[in-house]
């Protein structure tokens, strides 16, 4: 698959605009909690959107990293 001009200007365009807001909300972070918050969010919003792409064995996060914490965490409710 190819991508023409006009699929790159979308993907570099919405990544510049992610980008710039990125850079808003660490700007207006006054404090190291704040901070932590945009960064923690900007994690998060990586994680979904691992979890929502991709084919089954290409999702590192949601395959490798989150999913085995998951199932510990589950075995452990599960037999409490």
């Amino acid at each position: 698959m190819k991508s023409s001009p006009e699929h790159r200007l979308y993907t570099f365009g919405s990544m510049a605009l992610m980008g710039a807001t990125l850079a808003q909300a660490f700007n207006q972070a006054d404090s190291m909690g704040e901070w932590a918050g945009v960064g923690v969010s900007l994690l998060v919003a990586y994680i979904l959107s691992d979890l929502g792409t991709g084919e089954q064995g290409q999702r590192f996060i949601g395959q490798q990293l989150l999913w085995p914490w998951l199932q510990a965490l589950r075995m452990i409710l599960w037999h409490s």
